[in-house]
Formats: C-alpha cells, sequence, structure tokens
C-alpha cells in the first residue's frame, strides 16, 4: 500500500518552491529522477511487488533483499571500530533510551501490535539532524558514523541509532519508506534466539559483524531470548543512485514543507518524550540545523 496523500503533498511543496520544475527541466542525467517525480504524482501499488516502500520504487536501482557487506566501505569502517562502539553501547542505561511504539508502517497495520514499550532507541541522526546529547554520551560513535563513506545523513529518513530490543520483542513484517537507502547493522550484543528476516531469507546477527540489507522488502526481527539484543544502525545511500540523483533527493526532500510531511508522519510513531516531540515540531518549520533535546 503506498501513501498517495503523502506523496501527493511532497510533489505539491515541489511544485510550490520550484523543485518539481528544476528536474523536469534537467538533463538526461535526472531522467530517473523525473520518472520518479512523476510516479509521486500518481503512486500505485504493483501486484506481487516484493518491494514495497511507501513511496514508489526509485527506478533502476539493484534491488536484494541482503547485500554483500564487501560492497560497502562503510562495514570495514564500522568493524574496525567495534570495540570503541561497543564499549560506549555498553555504558548507556535504559532510561537513556528512547520508546518506539509503532502504529503501523507501510504495508503493516500488523507493525501496531508489537509489544508496546520493548523496541529503545537511542537516536545519533534523525530525519536529517544530529542529535546532541547522544553525540557527547557517544562521542566515538558519532565521530564513526559521520565519516562513514556515503553515509546519508542530510536525507530525512536517515537514520543513526541504538536499537536495543528487550527479551521477548518482535518486530512484526513492515516495510521501510523508500528504496534510496540501504541500511547496515552492526552487531553488539547479540543473544543466540535473535534472527532478522528479509524478504524469504532469515539470518542472525553476529557480534562485530556487519549485516546489510535493503528495507524497502518486507523484513522482521525476534529477540526470542530474556537477554538484551543491541545493535548500531546506520544508512547509507544506495550505490546505484549517481551524484547528480542523490543532490536532486536531497533537493526534493530536505525543503520545509516536504520535511513538515515527514516529521509529522514520523511522530505518530513516537509515544514517549514530549521534549524530543517537541523538538521534531520545531525541526518541521526549519530546513536545516542542528537539532537539539533539552
Amino acid at each position: 500500500m503506498k501513501e498517495p496523500a503523502m506523496c501527493a503533498s511532497i510533489v505539491e511543496a515541489m511544485q510550490q518552491n520550484g523543485a518539481y520544475e528544476e528536474v523536469m527541466d534537467a538533463g538526461p542525467e535526472l531522467g530517473r529522477m523525473k520518472t520518479f517525480v512523476q510516479m509521486m504524482s500518481k503512486p500505485c501499488e504493483i501486484s506481487g511487488q516484493r518491494q514495497r516502500p511507501g513511496m514508489p520504487l526509485f527506478p533502476g536501482l539493484s534491488a536484494e533483499p541482503f547485500r554483500d557487506p564487501a560492497v560497502y566501505p562503510a562495514v570495514a569502517l564500522l568493524e574496525s571500530g567495534f570495540d570503541s562502539i561497543a564499549n560506549e553501547a555498553r555504558q548507556l542505561v535504559l532510561d537513556d533510551f528512547l520508546t518506539y511504539f509503532p502504529r503501523g508502517t507501510p504495508n503493516s497495520e500488523a507493525v501496531a501490535t508489537a509489544d508496546p514499550g520493548k523496541w529503545k532507541m537511542f537516536l545519533f541522526s534523525h530525519m536529517g539532524s544530529w542529535v546532541k546529547p547522544s553525540i557527547e554520551k557517544c562521542p566515538k560513535t558519532y565521530d564513526a558514523i559521520r565519516q562513514l563513506p556515503d553515509f546519508c545523513g542530510d536525507y530525512p529518513w536517515c537514520d543513526a541509532l541504538f536499537s536495543l530490543h528487550l527479551p521477548g520483542t518482535h518486530l512484526p513484517p513492515h516495510c521501510s519508506m523508500d528504496n534510496l537507502r540501504i541500511r547496515i547493522h552492526l552487531g553488539i550484543d547479540i543473544p543466540g534466539g535473535c534472527t532478522i528476516r528479509v524478504d524469504e531469507e532469515v539470518r542472525r546477527w553476529q557480534s562485530g559483524q556487519c549485516l546489510v540489507f535493503d528495507e524497502s522488502f518486507e523484513h522482521e526481527t525476534r529477540n526470542e531470548t530474556d537477554a538484551n539484543r543491541t545493535v548500531l544502525i546506520v544508512d547509507v545511500w544506495h550505490p546505484d543512485l549517481t551524484d547528480d540523483e542523490r543532490a536532486a533527493l536531497l533537493r526534493m526532500f530536505n525543503d520545509v514543507d516536504v520535511k513538515k510531511v515527514f516529521f509529522m508522519k514520523r511522530l505518530k510513531n513516537i509515544n514517549a518524550d514530549p521534549v524530543l516531540i517537541r523538538e521534531l515540531e520545531l525541526q518541521s518549520m526549519v530546513s536545516d540545523g542542528a537539532f537539539r533535546r533539552s
């Protein structure tokens, strides 16, 4: 199920701020981008499609549920910095994490059934902004993230965070918002009964190693143990996107009105920390700037 109202709002904002005309008047280097924007105007579901993100699929990008980690330079850097990253993650206490209450994401209202309060997040980068208190608590992890090749932190749907699943957590099947990013999980604390399914394949994390996958495919995770599971999540650009396409996507999605659409959608999934929610509301009113939480 696509999200036609959201997509229509994005296109309307592009038309008002001139981004739509810029894309359509560009040369062949933005041919795929033109098709993508036109698809945003009339999103539709393709029967039997294995990828079902909330926005239309950007055309011409390779599609594999799990990706080869060796292709991504960010993987080697994360794994080489594992000790410092893990040490900082293990110094955090439960109160340092936000609670995420999924209330439905693209193509899976079942996500709303996820056990309340069992999915915890420690945000480094969220919707295009750095979270300053997290940087102060985990400076080595922040340094590692910001130096990653192809990290797409300026893109509002990019995430960088520690993801903590408490014992018994099951995140039901769901798809992400887009196919523009590739998601990297660095295993930190991994009990033996933890799995991730992407499309039809189930894998297990390994401490100190990365799993790389395309979250526009349906995926779900399970922690069927009595211990916590912790991974570092970072997003990088899909390797098939050109520099011109990346720049055009940032021009498209970093508009104030477009960011506001994204923020309002994400706020629906956060049912904790009024201060954070207020800061997200404020961020929806500006085009850039550091994310602050007091």
